[in-house]
């Protein structure tokens, strides 16, 4: 008797690349030939995806090598969640079974016979959710299998069962999490900010599917079954996808064998659960890292002690965050340096540019790089731009500003910041000031409207900025007191920033006297 094999089905967009890779790996599997393949490509944010969802629809249209492909190509951009929501409910209602990958989750050659003899094995067991192939790189050898309390999303397979508890109402969930004091747990003994991501779910800042499926699954004390080694691997970690940034931790090397499904203790494998927990440690030890950049450009009380140009990267941080809503989209983030202001901004895709040449090494953040010229895209490709303290910097701001207009959509909004008060930095090449009668003429001149401006430090503390940017640099500049700079550099500075956050409350606002300009403006339609 011919065993029957679970449908599979794969969601992409407009990632060509990623998905041939996928397809390929997914025919390396023997048991694609007798299984069918549901493909669901969703429809175009913008026309600039078009040409990238055409070459799309050019593979998965041609695609073989399976019992049967059907593809469904959207009119309309659902986004991920909704897509997968849909498309894993309509198969697994006509099915019972289905087994779902998106296009950046590359497979091992044993992927399909893991799902299909795990769903095979625990079709009847209720207290088993799901099927796993992805597992995180642990350098302690685990079991050849075992479970986890809650389900996940990097390859996986589940019943109509399963999915019937999935609950998309996300508030639901964190409320019943808050209810029974499971914050902890769900977070992995708080090592990995779930919650935070639910949060930020219901909030509207992302649309996470997997978040309320391992929520749903938790909630109703289900279990998922993962393999000792992995059967999967996320490509996605190339800034390329809807919510993945550049990072390695999660890379993993394929399982080089079958994994053989054995009848185990069916229940949460502490042990291994403890280890996951301690490779999130790991990861989270970035946060000193990210702890000391917010200090450097988001400063809270803790940045009053420790950084010299407190007032200075206060005001920035804050005047850009109050436009921030305005950036969305495909942002372009010109002169990026470390994208300090990423996180403030509700966008598809974040690219950074920075000034030096291709496949340069001064900045490991810039996702381009451009020699002062021309910008490396295409007309009209981005939604928003960010371009903080660069101005200064140019010394044809014309040109410049023409080249960031070119790249932008019609109606398009970018955010300037630009210093009016401040030492000569970064020299040779540091051209000009700008006032703020400046910038307005510069701004309409090269064809943008003003929407709103901003001065920030417009009060005392603009002379006790300068007073500890003067400190920082005779002392960086000192040789002889090398291995004391910094410890000299927050002694000094420390008591300028406390008096200035004293006398701000007390002193009036200066307008004429500030350091920075920040502008919001939009990009005004070509006269015909």
């Amino acid at each position: 008797m011919t065993k029957i094999l679970a449908p599979i089905v794969l969601f992409c967009y407009n990632r060509p690349s990623h998905t041939l890779q996928v397809l390929q790996a997914l025919q390396k599997n023997p048991e694609a030939k007798n299984s069918e393949l549901f493909i669901f490509c969703d429809g175009a944010k913008n026309e600039n995806d078009l040409e990238c969802i055409n070459d799309v629809h050019k593979i998965i249209d041609n695609i073989s090598g399976f019992k049967n492909v059907v593809v469904e190509k959207s009119e309309n951009n659902k986004g991920l969640a909704k897509s997968i929501i849909l498309g894993v409910s309509k198969i697994v209602e006509k099915f019972g079974r289905v087994i779902v990958l998106e296009d950046d989750l590359v497979i091992s050659p044993y992927f399909l016979q893991f799902m299909n003899d795990g769903l095979d094995f625990y079709e009847n067991d209720d207290r088993v959710i799901s099927i796993h192939g992805y597992i995180y790189p642990i350098k302690e050898k685990l079991p050849p299998t075992f479970f986890i309390k809650g389900a996940d999303c990097w390859g996986w397979a589940t019943w109509k069962r399963g999915w019937d508890l999935f609950n998309e109402n996300g508030q639901e969930l964190l409320n019943q999490l808050e209810e029974k004091n499971l914050i902890e747990q769900f977070d992995f003994d708080g090592t990995y900010d779930y919650t935070k991501m639910l949060r930020e779910q219901i909030a509207g800042k992302n649309n996470s599917w997997a978040v309320r499926w391992y929520a749903s699954a938790f909630l109703a004390d289900k279990l998922t079954l993962y393999p000792g080694e992995s059967l999967v691997r996320n490509i996605g970690f190339d800034d390329s996808g809807s919510h993945c940034e550049k990072v390695d931790i999660f890379d993993v090397e394929f399982v080089k064998h079958p994994i053989k499904i054995k009848k185990i203790f069916v229940a949460q494998n502490r042990v291994v659960r403890q280890k996951i927990s301690e490779f999130f440690k790991k990861k989270k030890k970035r946060l000193l890292k990210n702890f000391i950049k917010k200090q450097a450009f988001n400063p809270d009380l803790f940045g009053l002690l420790v950084n010299p140009f407190y007032f200075a990267r206060r005001g920035l941080y804050k005047n850009i965050a109050d436009f921030s809503s305005n950036i969305k989209g495909d942002v372009l983030d010109v002169g990026c340096g470390s994208k300090p202001y990423q996180p403030l901004f509700n966008f598809e895709n974040y690219v950074g540019l920075d000034y030096g040449k291709n496949n340069s090494n001064s900045n490991k953040d810039a996702d381009f790089f451009y020699e002062g010229n021309h910008f490396p895209f295409a007309d009209e490709q981005f939604d928003s731009v960010l371009c903080s303290e660069v101005l200064e910097h140019v010394f044809n701001p014309n040109e410049f500003l023409q080249e960031i207009k070119r790249v932008m959509k019609k109606d398009a909004c970018a955010i300037f910041s630009v210093p009016f008060v401040w030492d000569e930095h970064e020299q040779p090449y540091d051209y000009a000031r700008y006032s703020s009668f400046g910038l307005m003429h510069l701004f309409k001149e090269n064809g943008f409207e003003i929407i709103a401006s901003k001065k920030s430090a417009a009060s005392i503390v603009v002379i006790f900025q300068l007073i500890n940017a003067y400190i920082y640099k005779i002392i960086a500049r000192n040789s002889k007191v090398k291995k004391w700079k910094r410890i000299l550099i927050n002694l000094l500075c420390t008591p300028f920033n406390m008096f200035g956050i004293i006398l701000e409350k007390l002193l009036p606002v200066n307008q004429d006297l500030y350091l920075d300009n920040i502008f919001l403006i939009r990009k005004i339609k070509n006269e015909k």
